[in-house]
């Protein structure tokens, strides 16, 4: 309701992650966004999504280097149970929408408030930053020009859950795309330590996205940057450098495409930004430029440069497939997603 009151003034909107978890309220906010009232910047909190290594693997896409697009891979693995079995950390567990429920001490909901959501748990808590992170380098609703890249129209999913809280804390998913990419997606709460630890073990990601004429991958743990960096692999057939690899962060200049953003660009695995001290993450960072009216070097438009950001379609995508997941998993059957 307070975005949906924003963007209605045409205010610039940072929300945090998911951006909902209902469809209808992320169709209407992306409608109101894009459509209605497209004079304010709409950012989503996905921080991932806002790292200078992302937006040279924007370029790499929209420059149709790896060709079209037939086959995404991608996996979230994070020691995190401590999160998802603890019945107090109700807003990461809970069904009942925004921690309303009995865990909180609260009533339960009434017919004038939000039903209960289909599930709660590791899907919205983390695949979420995954999802965003695919459809931004995909290119989603971005002005580059582009046919939109694996739009999502039915999902298959199964889950495990949590003992004490019953949070879903691992899945694995195949989405069915508009366009014939094949799309497995998979993670789990259980990897074992702490991210809190001495020393820390973070979340391990992986993203693959395979083309008729290459191959992009990321991945690593976001706790240690030299565990991973961005690696291009092109076909060449009969030469010498069909399959090799590149390593577009520390091979090519991309001054010309990120702005003054490319000096933050280092050759290493950044993913999540959390940040406290400094200016903040990138996403923050685009609002205070939208709100200074300045032309933002994080924004999603013509080289990656417009100050008018708007991250409602990658949102609407993330709900959409974060939805059908777990409708999926209580049904035992592929749940199709409506058309935007």
């Amino acid at each position: 309701q307070m975005a949906e009151g924003g963007v209605h003034r045409a205010l610039h909107i940072l929300m945090e992650k998911p951006m909902t978890t209902e469809v209808d309220e992320a169709r209407r906010l992306w409608e109101m966004s894009s459509k209605e009232y497209p004079e304010g910047a709409f950012i989503i909190n996905h921080t991932a999504s806002y790292r200078p290594q992302t937006r040279v693997a924007r370029q790499i896409i929209a420059s149709n280097q790896i060709g079209r697009i037939r086959h995404i891979s991608a996996s979230m693995n994070g020691p995190l149970m401590w999160l998802f079995d603890d019945a107090t950390n109700d807003s990461w567990v809970s069904k009942t929408p925004w921690g309303t429920g009995e865990s909180s001490g609260e009533k339960e909901n009434t017919a004038d408030e939000k039903a209960p959501m289909s599930g709660n748990g590791f899907a919205w808590g983390q695949i979420a930053h995954v999802l965003a992170w695919i459809y931004t380098v995909l290119g989603a609703g971005d002005d580059l020009d582009t046919e939109d890249i694996a739009i999502p129209t039915k999902v298959y999913c199964t889950m495990a859950h949590a003992p004490n809280t019953g949070a879903d804390v691992s899945l694995a998913a195949v989405i069915t795309c508009h366009d014939g990419v094949t799309f497995s997606l998979s993670g789990t709460a259980l990897l074992p330590g702490s991210q809190y630890a001495d020393p820390p073990i973070g979340k391990q990601i992986k993203v693959e996205l395979f083309g008729e004429n290459g191959s992009l991958m990321y991945g690593g743990d976001d706790s240690i940057p030299d565990s991973g960096r961005l690696e291009l692999r092109k076909t060449a057939v009969g030469k010498a450098e069909d399959g090799q690899s590149e390593f577009p962060c520390s091979d090519q200049d991309w001054s010309e495409h990120l702005g003054d953003m490319a000096s933050e660009l280092k050759d290493g695995f950044y993913f999540e930004d959390g940040e406290q001290s400094g200016t903040g993450p990138g996403s923050m960072t685009a609002f205070l430029d939208a709100c200074r009216d300045s032309s933002s070097q994080y924004g999603q438009g013509k080289d990656l440069s417009s100050s008018m950001v708007n991250d409602s379609l990658i949102g609407l995508r993330t709900v959409q497939i974060i939805d059908c997941m777990y409708r999926s998993s209580i049904s035992g059957r592929a749940e199709k997603i409506d058309e935007v």
